[in-house]
């Protein structure tokens, strides 16, 4: 568990180098002697990775039930208000977009 840790955590730091580079993947993988498959399957599971941790946990409490709708409290001063004919897209968004606030 430790060594998949630490393998995370280089290629994260290598993500964030090939980022700030400006190389094309192909050049980056050159400067740094890496196979450009071994580039592309980090980044797409670290991709995986966050797209996983982007999920926001609900309190049960934080949910009411009020006919026709669902209130869902995020904080003291707001709140989700989800209606009958709601657009499941846009729900996401905003729900990704709160994940992004931790």
């Amino acid at each position: 568990m430790q060594q998949r840790i630490n393998k995370n955590a280089l290629w994260e730091h290598r993500r964030a180098q090939y980022r700030e580079s400006g190389l094309s993947r192909k050049a980056f993988c050159k400067r740094h002697h890496l196979k450009l498959s071994t580039l592309d399957y980090w980044f797409c599971r670290l991709g995986k990775q966050q797209k996983e941790s982007r999920l926001v946990e609900l309190d049960r409490a934080s949910v009411v039930l009020q006919e026709p709708c669902v209130i869902v409290r995020v904080s003291q001063n707001c709140r989700i208000e989800v209606r009958k004919g709601f657009d499941p897209q846009l729900l996401a968004e905003v729900a990704q977009a709160l994940g992004g606030l931790q």
